[in-house]
């Protein structure tokens, strides 16, 4: 048997069993799952093909979270410690160089005292000049995950509908 393309003007042949023609209905069914693990077939599906599979992957996702928590604990303390360091520290420069220079001019060091002292003023202008509020990681990665209400398109289509 062999196949010939059909020429030019060739009608295909219709095969009618005496069906009623007319629309078709179809359906479509779709399934989605969202999560950090599979969904509840999925992992049987797997326990199915590798024994153990599924669980598997229970554990691993539970590990998963205790390091994910772990690491965000250490963080929290390291940033509640420097913190702590960063209150204490930089005022306790500031006395020492007040109380090094006020004690060097009072016996007789006029120039080494002058010169703590206004080393300390400058300390305190560049320090104040440069501060900005310490933000923990965790917070700033939220913070940049927020939309902003001022620059988000349904803002401006509130402001173009108003207008």
């Amino acid at each position: 048997m062999t196949l010939e393309s059909p020429g030019r003007g060739h009608v295909p042949e219709r095969r009618d069993r005496g069906e009623a023609q007319g629309p078709k209905k179809y359906e479509e069914v779709v399934e989605f799952w969202a999560g950090p693990m599979p969904d509840p077939e999925t992992l049987r599906e797997f326990n199915r093909a590798v024994p153990g599979a599924g669980d598997l992957i229970v554990q691993e996702f539970r590990e998963q979270g205790q390091h994910r928590r772990a690491i965000e604990q250490r963080d929290s303390k390291a940033y509640a410690f420097g913190t702590r360091v960063s209150a204490v520290v930089p005022p306790l420069v500031d006395v020492l160089l007040i109380v090094g220079g006020l004690g060097s001019i009072l016996t007789g060091r006029v120039v080494v005292g002058a010169t703590l002292v206004i080393l300390e003023m400058l300390l305190v202008f560049i320090v104040r000049m440069s501060y900005r509020p310490a933000v923990m990681p965790s917070a700033a990665a939220a913070e940049a995950e927020q939309p902003d209400p001022e620059n988000s398109d349904s803002a401006d289509q509130a402001r173009s509908t108003e207008g």
